[in-house]
Formats: structure tokens, C-alpha cells, sequence
């Protein structure tokens, strides 16, 4: 058995290339015994989710690779639910250790994984995998964090697998209000843009328009001061990033059949 054979996290010849022999494996029994290859797949991220704590960067680079392929060619909607739920459970529960300080070194690779289940399990990954992504956006509120770009990849994949709605109500864009302890989360916008995809399109019309509408109200009112302060442009910005945002909510939209166009024409 393969797997009783695991080479030692140090050796960095073997270990590639004994984590490619199991990502094929799975990936060719998926396709013969879909619920039985995802039921197995828990107790195969325990065997190899330790070698992320490898000091190799080669390896845990190769660790993270096995993860995505696994998740993308055995995490399929072709199982069952009843298997599904079970696994996807212990799955979640797996990957929310990989965010403790323990994998610190292997972040980049935890990202990769759990951008690859929003994409593959899309609809699936919500909420189980919704926590994850307060972790990550808090780390990357940090100053010091150095994995901006990884962290955001991972924002934007969940955007793209679950929805901007379910996004949202967990890192909510606080553009109105900042409280202490709530920074506003304009960066979010662009990330937005760029994912948005086979959604609703009634989100746009009761989320955004409504907001746009606030803010801008804003925009006008400090436009009768003698001089724009520099918040005045920022919000200017603000709701052209907003605006710029129905595009994307058009591409494939799923309530296309449902939504009023009144709201966006004049």
C-alpha cells in the first residue's frame, strides 16, 4: 500500500514524487467509486497535511500542489450528499488548523487549498469553509503580513465559488460607518470585479445600487463646501468602483429571469 509507505517529511527527493503517485491514484479511483474515493479523502489529508510543516520549501510546495489536485479531481458533486456532508465536515475541520500558527510557514500553501474547495465545491463550501475566511482577511489586516496577494487569491475565489452575498456577510465592506475595530474594506471592490461571476444579479440591484446612492448622496453634500475634502474623492472613487462592478454581475447571471431592469437604465 502506498500510503503505508510515506517517505519521511526531510526527504526531499522522494517525497514529490510519492505525493504525485497519490494524487493519480485518487484521482483515477474517483472516477471509478466517486462516494467511496471521498470518503477516504480525510484520512488521506491527515497522512500528508503534516508534511506542510516540512522546512523544505520544495516540499511543502509539492504538498500544496497534491492538496489542490486532490481537491479538484475527488471533491466532486458526483458523490452522494449523505458522503459529502461527512466529508466535507472533516475536511473543514482539517483545514482550519492549517490557519494556526503551527502551518505558518506552509500559509501560502493552505491558501492555494482552500481557494481550490471554494472553486470546487462552490455552493457546497458555504458555510462550512465561511470561517476561513474571516482568518484570512484578519491576517491580512495585518501590517506585517507578507501574504497579501495569497490571501486575497483565496477572497476572490470564494467570491467566484459561493457568491459576493455570502462574501460579504462575513467580511462586510463597512464603507458607511467606520467603527473602531471595523476598517472600511474598499480593497475589497476591485477583488470583486474580477471574480463576480454567475450570481445574482438582484444582488447588485439590492446591495450595491442602494449603496451607491448613499454614498454619492455624500459626494453631493460635500460638494456644497468651498473645497472637496480629500474623503469627497474617495467616495467619488468609491461608487465608479461600485458602478464598475455590473458587468461582471452580468456575466451569467442566474436570476436573469427575475431581476427589473429599471433599476439600471437612466
Amino acid at each position: 500500500m502506498v500510503l503505508s509507505d510515506k517517505p519521511s517529511k526531510t526527504d526531499n527527493q522522494l517525497l514529490p514524487s510519492w505525493l504525485a503517485v497519490v494524487a493519480a491514484g485518487y484521482n483515477a479511483y474517483a472516477q471509478i467509486d466517486a462516494d467511496d474515493c471521498l470518503k477516504r479523502i480525510p484520512d488521506l489529508l491527515r497522512h500528508i497535511f503534516p508534511f506542510l510543516q516540512a522546512e523544505s520549501p520544495n516540499v511543502r510546495e509539492a504538498v500544496g500542489s497534491t492538496l489542490v489536485a486532490l481537491t479538484e479531481n475527488c471533491m466532486n458533486p458526483e458523490a452522494s450528499p449523505e458522503v459529502q456532508d461527512e466529508a466535507y465536515q472533516a475536511i473543514a475541520e482539517l483545514v482550519m488548523q492549517g490557519l494556526t500558527t503551527r502551518y505558518q510557514l506552509a500559509w501560502k500553501e493552505v491558501f492555494r487549498f482552500i481557494g481550490a474547495i471554494f472553486l470546487a465545491l462552490r455552493q457546497n463550501a458555504d458555510p462550512l469553509f465561511l470561517d476561513t475566511i474571516k482568518i484570512i482577511e484578519s491576517l491580512r489586516a495585518k501590517d506585517t503580513f507578507e501574504g497579501k496577494s495569497e490571501a486575497e487569491a483565496v477572497i476572490g475565489a470564494a467570491i467566484t465559488g459561493i457568491g459576493p452575498a455570502a462574501v460579504l456577510k462575513v467580511i462586510s465592506l463597512n464603507l458607511e460607518t467606520q467603527k473602531p475595530g471595523a476598517p472600511g474594506r474598499a480593497w475589497l471592490l476591485p477583488i470583486l470585479k474580477s471574480h463576480v461571476k454567475n450570481t445574482e444579479l438582484g444582488h447588485f440591484s439590492g446591495y450595491f445600487v442602494p449603496l451607491s446612492e448613499r454614498l454619492y448622496q455624500k459626494v453631493i453634500d460635500g460638494e456644497n463646501v468651498k473645497a472637496k475634502t480629500m474623503q469627497v474623492k474617495i467616495m467619488e472613487t468609491v461608487v465608479e468602483q461600485i458602478w464598475a462592478l455590473l458587468p461582471s454581475y452580468c456575466d451569467l447571471p442566474t436570476d436573469l429571469d427575475k431581476v427589473s431592469y429599471s433599476q439600471y437604465s437612466g
